[in-house]
């Protein structure tokens, strides 16, 4: 019997990040609507806010905010809608990767604009704002309840799930719909699991045993699951390795539920792993019971998801 927390419809749904960035830019209403006709089953949006309390799609970190707006990088939160709303995105955008170019300059979605646009169909991945100020005055201290309550009155409980690595964002989520909204902790930084998980031919039986019980404990201890919610999400590097450590914690129990990884690029340009392998930890991951996977090529992850790396890489 499956888990109730876990998501409903296709087995493994594939999320395109930010929408298809080839087609336009990054976390735009254009991006999201190429996603879905590109095949995708949802999209995942990084949400922010503006001083007046607006929610955005927009990742309002120093690196995004140089990338898109160039010298005007001011955070979006100590903007007024007005001044957001006028701002226009690069139309050549430079990734580590390589630069994708556009034919017109892009601007700042609403959150609910953007909700507004997916089909009934259509699974949403939230991930939350990063946090500048733990004050409650501060507009990013707002935006997981915000998020929750615009979630929840649009009606899309049932298939959006908000993620962040803050468990305290996602404790006020659920608080602010009494526990009504989704949510995955996701684990920012898998250095300490996956080094472990290396060392663990040459670790002793107590040190692989208490690697272990420790995940179980972040899994079943009651501050834990009041906090981090009925999931764990794990942002594990789209390696062997990763995918290696994520098949044994979810073999093992330690993770519950859904979990993503990404960054993922079908292409191989960001980290080097050819399309073959990729394709190939796909669809191992896929026949593990992977929930979702985000990833800037919803054709390609559709292709494997539908058909196995094999029947994918006869289509290329």
């Amino acid at each position: 019997m499956p888990a109730p927390h876990r998501l409903r419809g296709p087995p493994t749904r594939v999320i395109a990040r930010r929408g298809l960035i080839r087609e336009a830019h990054e976390n735009t209403l254009a991006a999201f609507e190429a996603a879905l006709n590109a095949g995708a089953h949802g999209v995942a949006i990084d949400v922010g806010t503006t001083r007046d309390g607006t929610l955005v799609c927009f990742r309002d970190e120093p690196e995004t905010r140089r990338r898109l707006l160039g010298d005007d990088d001011r955070p979006l939160a100590e903007r007024d809608l007005g001044e957001v709303r006028a701002l226009t995105l690069a139309q050549e955008i430079r990734y580590p990767a390589g630069a994708l170019s556009y034919r017109t300059r892009g601007v700042v979605a609403r959150l609910e604009d953007a909700l507004a646009l997916l089909p009934r169909a259509a699974t949403v991945v939230l991930h939350l704002a990063p946090q500048t100020l733990g004050l409650p005055s501060a507009p990013s201290y707002r935006v997981p309840g915000r998020t929750a309550e615009l979630v929840e009155r649009m009606g899309l409980c049932d298939r959006a799930i908000l993620i962040s690595s803050d468990a305290f964002a996602l404790h006020r989520a659920r608080r602010a719909t009494r526990g009504r909204v989704r949510t995955a902790y996701q684990w920012a930084d898998s250095t300490s699991p996956v080094r472990a998980w290396e060392e663990r031919g040459r670790s002793s039986w107590s040190l692989r045993e208490g690697f272990g019980r420790s995940i179980d404990r972040l899994k079943t201890s009651g501050p834990a699951r009041r906090l981090l919610g009925s999931a764990t999400a794990a942002a594990i590097e789209f390696t062997a390795l990763g995918v290696d450590l994520l098949h044994d914690l979810s073999a093992a129990g330690a993770l519950t539920g859904t979990f993503t990884l990404f960054p993922i690029e079908l292409s191989g340009l960001s980290h080097g792993l050819d399309g073959t392998l990729q394709a190939r930890i796909l669809a191992r991951l896929v026949g593990a019971g992977l929930d979702w996977v985000e990833t800037d090529d919803p054709r390609w992850a559709c292709a494997v998801v539908d058909r196995g790396w094999v029947g994918a890489l006869e289509h290329v």
